[in-house]
């Protein structure tokens, strides 16, 4: 079934604010197909949809107080890209960064293609940055 470029950007946004604010690992099995590649992975992670749950899980628990800012999005058919902003404070090494106690944030340019509504494959830039 085909969507939508709005039920895609919703896809997404649900995405962002349930799976990697809240860590919902059923609303990703839902929404991440079984065949979904990452593009750009973190160092250290694979291309699968079991190494994003590993990410997100291990990785982003290492945020606190984890905030999100979608300051962007923009879909083109089964295309959508982001531009958000994650804050928090450090909790535990993440990425290269170890400063401990300290906020943290990334910028990111993401780049979802998806298809029947489901993530298929990501790409993504990302800054990451510490005071």
């Amino acid at each position: 079934m085909q969507h939508t470029a709005e039920q895609n950007m919703a896809t997404v946004r649900l995405f962002n604010e349930a799976c990697l604010l809240h860590k919902d690992m059923e609303t990703l099995d839902a929404i991440v197909h079984p065949d979904f590649i990452n593009h750009t992975a973190a160092p250290g992670f694979s291309k699968d949809i079991n190494s994003l749950k590993t990410f997100i899980l291990t990785g982003l628990s290492n945020i606190g107080d984890l905030k999100l800012d979608i300051h962007a999005m923009y879909a083109d058919g089964d295309t959508v890209i982001t531009h958000k902003t994650f804050t928090g404070i450090l909790n535990a090494p993440f990425l290269g960064l170890t400063a401990i106690g300290k906020p943290l944030t990334m910028r990111i340019i993401d780049i979802v293609e998806l298809k029947n509504g489901q993530y298929v494959a990501h790409w993504s830039v990302r800054e990451l940055r510490q005071a």
